[in-house]
This record gives structure tokens, C-alpha cells and sequence, in this order.
């Protein structure tokens, strides 16, 4: 699995020793990081492979329109792998056309011979089938995220994982709510709880203005829906 933290990023970030908080601890923090991202943005940016199965009982429309449009859940989409349209039996009567990552990614085509595709918000358009009355299945694998993590992604993930550094040196649970109370304790060098007060202040600010400029995503679409050409 793609890490999206670094340790000796995170670990530069919180200020943190080896002594304070070992490697071991730092990674397995980071790993929890990586999660937490994830969840608060809705998507993944390592690539990842799915399989995802659309059951279809369209209405009937007043102007006749039959759907054309499947929303796939995750995206930026890198390729389209295989697509089959399955009737109720079970059966596949239409396999159609995939797009490579060099297609999208490289060459920026997104028609194929049956539909054309959004990458970036993985919506699929059909040119060669609609979605009639009689109950229809589609089967989409694809490929999406990013073939290199964005670098605001391992910013807001060492961000993160030097917060928990900080939750864990304090014997205290780290909060995903960024309220921390740094208590009262003795030490030998320095104004410790200042020291650990700023740090804690300056990475949830920092987080915060990471969030607001990546944004979140619904983590699900209306599936199937119909519409004009892009």
C-alpha cells in the first residue's frame, strides 16, 4: 500500500526525538494518518482497482429519454479496465470498449467507441446503449486516484501523523476534534508545556488550512441518470 506520510517529514514537523517517539511508533502512527485522510477527504490517491455493479429500474420519462449516464462512486478515474452490460438472466450482451491510462492520462482521450468519460468526476456517458424499461446491470472495473500522491496529501498526512507523535508523548488519546490540554508536568530542559501547546496549535492550524484547500467529496453519486453530451 502507498504511504502518504513520510516519517522524517512528520517526525521534522513535530519537533519530536527519537527518544520521545521511536521510528516504530511514528510509523504505525502514519499508517493512521494515511486512514484519517482518507476519511475526512472521502477518496483514496494511491491507484486503486474496483469493481462496482449498477442494477437499473429506470421510470418512464414523459419526453422518452432513456438513461444514458452512469456516475461512477470514486474517481479522478486513470482507466476504465472492463465494462459489460448484463440483462436479468445474468448474461453479458454487450462488452464494450476500456480506456488505458495512457488514453486518459497521457493522451487526454476520453472517448471510446460506446461512451465518453469525465476522469475527474467519473461520469460516463453511453453512445452506443441506453438504459430502457426491462431491468438492466452494469459491470464497470476501473482504475482510479493518482499514479503519484498529490503533495498536498502527504502534507496533511505528516500533519497529522505529527499530531498523533505529540497525543502519544503526552500519554493522551489524540483527538480528531484538534482540542488538546497539555498538562501540568515537570522537566528537566526547557518550558515544556509552552513548547508543546505551540506545536499542537501551529499543526491543527496547519491542518486546518490544508482541509479547506483540498476540499472533500461526496462519498457517494446518484448512479444512473441521463443527459446531453459534455
Amino acid at each position: 500500500m502507498t504511504a502518504y506520510y513520510a516519517l522524517a517529514t512528520a517526525r521534522l514537523l513535530s519537533g519530536l526525538t527519537t527518544t520521545e517517539v521511536a521510528d516504530a511508533d511514528f510509523n504505525s502512527l502514519g499508517a493512521l494518518a494515511d486512514a484519517e485522510v482518507e476519511n475526512l477527504t472521502g477518496q483514496k490517491y494511491a491507484s486503486t482497482q474496483v469493481t462496482e455493479f449498477y442494477s437499473v429500474y429506470p421510470p418512464t420519462r414523459v419526453d422518452s429519454i432513456k438513461r444514458n449516464r452512469i456516475m461512477l462512486k470514486h474517481y479522478p478515474i486513470i482507466s476504465i479496465d472492463a465494462f459489460t452490460l448484463i440483462n436479468t438472466s445474468n448474461t453479458a450482451y454487450a462488452i464494450l470498449d476500456t480506456l488505458s491510462s495512457t488514453e486518459i492520462g497521457t493522451n487526454y482521450t476520453y472517448n471510446s467507441a460506446d461512451y465518453f468519460l469525465d476522469p475527474l468526476t467519473g461520469i460516463i456517458e453511453l453512445f452506443t446503449y441506453t438504459f430502457d424499461l426491462v431491468p438492466t446491470r452494469a459491470k464497470i472495473q476501473y482504475t482510479y486516484g493518482y499514479s503519484s500522491v498529490p503533495t498536498i496529501i502527504t502534507n496533511l498526512a505528516n500533519t497529522i501523523t505529527a499530531q498523533m507523535g505529540w497525543a502519544k508523548f503526552l500519554g493522551a488519546s489524540y483527538s480528531i476534534t484538534q482540542k488538546y490540554a497539555v498538562p501540568e508536568q515537570s522537566f528537566d530542559k526547557g518550558n515544556f508545556k509552552d513548547r508543546a501547546t505551540a506545536v499542537l496549535q501551529n499543526l491543527a492550524d496547519k491542518k486546518k488550512e490544508l482541509l479547506g484547500m483540498i476540499g472533500t467529496k461526496f462519498a457517494s453519486q446518484l448512479a444512473v441518470t441521463s443527459g446531453g453530451s459534455f
